[in-house]
Order: C-alpha cells, then sequence, then structure tokens
C-alpha cells in the first residue's frame, strides 16, 4: 500500500514538473472547480431533510428563527413553506448537477490536452533522433505504438482526474 501511494506522489510530481505554466494554472482551476463540486454535493444532500421535514410537519419549523428570517427575506407565507422548501431543494440539486457537469467536461478538456501534449513531446523525441537510428528502426511501428500508448495515456489521466473529482 505505501508503494502505491510512493508511486501515485511520483506520478503526480513527474507529471506536475513536466507541465507548463498554463497546464499548470489550468489544473488549479480545476481542483477549485472540485472543491465548489464537493460542497455544492454537501449541501444538496443535506437540503434533504429540512424539505422532508417541511413535507411531513411544517409546524415544526415556524418555530425556528432562521426559517422565519428566510420566509420574510423571500416574501413566503408560512403556508407555501413547503412548495419553498422544495423550490429550494430543486435549485440545489440543480446547481449541484450543473458543477458536476463542469468538473467532468473540464476534466476531460484537461485530460485530452495533457494527452496531446505529452504525445507531441514523445514524437518530438521521437522525430529528434539521428537518421541512422531512423534507417535501422522501423519508425512506422513507433508511431503506431505511440499513437496507441498516447490514447491509454489519456484515459488514464481522465479516469484518475475523475477519481479525484470523485473523492
Amino acid at each position: 500500500m505505501i508503494d502505491t501511494v510512493k508511486n501515485f506522489y511520483d506520478f503526480f510530481t513527474t507529471f506536475w514538473i513536466f507541465s507548463n505554466k498554463r497546464r499548470k494554472i489550468s489544473y488549479l482551476v480545476l481542483i477549485i472547480l472540485m472543491f465548489f463540486n464537493a460542497f455544492a454535493e454537501v449541501v444538496s444532500i443535506g437540503a434533504i431533510m429540512p424539505f422532508t421535514g417541511a413535507l411531513i410537519n411544517p409546524e415544526i419549523f415556524t418555530n425556528y428563527s432562521f426559517v422565519k428570517v428566510l420566509l420574510n427575506i423571500f416574501n413566503v407565507a408560512p403556508e407555501n413553506m413547503q412548495i419553498f422548501f422544495g423550490v429550494l431543494f430543486l435549485c440545489l440539486v440543480f446547481v449541484s448537477t450543473i458543477l458536476k457537469t463542469l468538473t467532468a467536461w473540464y476534466v476531460t478538456i484537461i485530460s485530452n490536452i495533457a494527452g496531446a501534449e505529452i504525445g507531441k513531446e514523445a514524437f518530438k523525441l521521437l522525430l529528434n533522433q539521428d537518421y541512422e537510428y531512423h534507417l535501422r528502426s522501423n519508425s512506422s511501428l513507433y508511431i503506431s505504438t505511440l499513437t496507441k500508448k498516447m490514447d491509454i495515456c489519456v484515459v488514464a489521466i481522465q479516469s484518475l482526474l475523475i477519481l479525484i473529482s470523485a473523492l
């Protein structure tokens, strides 16, 4: 288990070192987006209890000063409290879903760009070999292998970022 954690740490360290400044900024934006996504998930899950409580017994909520202030701010009558909490719950779930979709989209974009940059660097290393190297080797085999491995690399990056965003 410790070796696996060390391998992940080494992978992230190497990945961070070889990323350019623009890519590092996009990773930081992704991390911030993941935090907002996690916060929205917690808030939307936490809104289930007030919503179900307002459905079951709305009189209990009229005793709380916070609920009274909230109802006064939005100009809601106490008899419409169930509708208000229902709409509030749906809005929170909608915002959470939008953030989750935006995070998944951004993860896809970043992983594809990172894979393209890695592929570009690998292809550049292959092309910058000596002329004799290309004469004695099967360059089409290298290019096809590089293409296949880059697809695997993009999927690995994307899977790792999705895993991190799901935590």
